[in-house]
């Protein structure tokens, strides 16, 4: 398995260089033993085509306790979101969001008052970046042209409008960006994911289809002369008539990036990256192969170190009954990269997404529903059973609007003992490897 959880090098607990909480001998540094603690809010987007809500920030008091969310202006009207990523992107340190709406709803920059800007950390102010009446499904953050500040790819819903490709451009402070199109051509996208899935440094993408359009894989062309070259023309993989996600991770211990597909009415499916030759050519991945858990209807998989014994299990939201898949690797005694599925508990999910939300050092799940008779909820993780060696989840409601589609973390209003961005821009939520990454650690840095 890669060192630290297929992190990359100098961030063996995700914080940047010089902020470890741990020195070599495995000891914390005098002063700060109990004291330092990561702080992760929830960003919730609300709303459907036909019930426009406000997005919520929902602050983390430090303990995993959310009270009263406050209202996250976007400037305009009220929208219905269905995605957001969160990362820092005009450089100053504290963690914006992107927020990609439903038709006839300009999408959004949410630009963090604190730092620069003077006001307060966890307020925004909203820009928009693109059109209305693009049929926004999700957005992804990444250092798309490895200049070194966070770009996005987007997500379209529709057959007729291609996905975009967002590339940061960050002048006297502030953010816009760069569009262009996909290659590939319009499809009625559901979910993009950026990850180095052929080892060469870059971020590659693969976006999940519906309506009987393949799941596609898109190589980055890497920099050439200063010049970022784009994506390659897609490589089609067939998964079925409807996915709509594709998290990645190293699922079976070899060092590289696989996949989870996500599908609707079918079961959900792995696809294993056969790695590079010794020539560093990538050999691409293996037919997806189906996974043994109901065949239900998935809209979202977030993956993580959910029993902390060192390999990557998954959380499946679906519109029916919840998952755990445990990775039959470590504490199971089995194959790594094989799942075992059982049901837990929490309302109908839209997203799910993987956090220590109560500083206790195991993975927690904040969960978005999205039929509006059902709260939104974190599932505290709070151990093992020993009897039957099943994670024990604990569901907690939180407050707000619900009819929430999209959700996401991080210190947004910046009030834990660590940096809220990681040295790639990205919340600084990684603990110990219990999160995958999209980097991949070279062949040199295994184990």
């Amino acid at each position: 398995m890669p060192q630290n959880g297929g992190l990359p090098p100098g961030l063996a607990d995700g914080l940047p260089p010089g902020l470890a909480m741990q020195l070599e001998d495995g000891t914390v540094p005098p002063g700060l033993q109990g004291r330092l603690r990561k702080d992760v809010d929830i960003l919730t987007g609300n709303g459907s085509s036909s019930n426009t809500l406000p997005n919520e920030l929902f602050s983390n008091d430090g303990t995993g306790f959310f009270g009263e969310p406050s209202s996250v202006a976007e400037g305009g009207p009220i929208q219905s979101t269905t995605g957001i990523a969160v990362g820092d992107l005009d450089g100053d340190g504290d963690l914006d969001a992107l927020i990609v709406n439903d038709p006839g709803q300009t999408n959004q920059i949410l630009i963090n008052q604190g730092g620069p800007q003077g006001g307060t950390e966890g307020t925004f102010e909203s820009v928009p970046w693109a059109k209305a009446n693009i049929q926004s499904k999700d957005v992804e953050l990444g250092d798309l042209d490895g200049d070194g500040d966070l770009d996005a790819v987007h997500a379209s819903g529709s057959a007729s409008e291609s996905n975009y490709i967002l590339i940061n451009v960050i002048n006297e402070g502030i953010t816009y960006f760069d569009i262009s199109d996909v290659p590939g051509g319009g499809r009625t996208s559901a979910g993009v994911e950026l990850g180095d899935i052929d080892k060469d440094g870059d971020l590659d993408l693969l976006v999940a289809n519906y309506e009987n359009a393949p799941l596609q894989v898109l190589r980055n062309n890497g920099v050439e002369d200063g010049v970022w070259q784009g994506f390659s023309d897609p490589s089609n993989i067939s998964t079925g008539s409807s996915s709509r996600d594709t998290p990645l991770a190293d699922l079976d211990g070899d060092g590289d990036l696989d996949a989870l597909i996500a599908n609707y009415g079918q079961k959900n499916q792995i696809l294993i990256n056969n790695g590079v030759d010794e020539d560093g050519v990538w050999l691409g991945f293996s037919p997806p192969d189906a996974l043994n858990d109901a065949a239900g209807n998935t809209l979202s998989i977030a993956i993580g170190d959910l029993d902390g014994d060192g390999d990557m299990d998954a959380v499946v939201a679906n519109v029916g009954s919840n998952e755990v898949l445990m990775n039959q690797g470590g504490d199971q005694g089995g194959v790594e990269g094989e799942f075992i599925a059982s049901s837990i508990p929490g309302g109908p999910g839209f997203e799910a997404i993987l956090a220590d939300l109560d500083g206790d050092g195991d993975l927690d799940v904040a969960l978005a529903t999205s039929d509006g008779a059902n709260p939104n909820q974190v599932l505290f993780n709070d151990g093992i059973d020993e009897t039957t060696g099943d994670v024990i989840f604990r569901p907690v409601a939180l407050e707000g609007e619900g009819l929430t589609q999209s959700i996401a973390v991080g210190d947004l209003d910046g009030d834990g003992d660590y940096p809220a961005a990681d040295e790639n821009g990205l919340p600084n939520i990684n603990q110990d490897g219990l999160l995958p990454s999209m980097y991949v650690v070279p062949d040199d840095f295994l184990i």
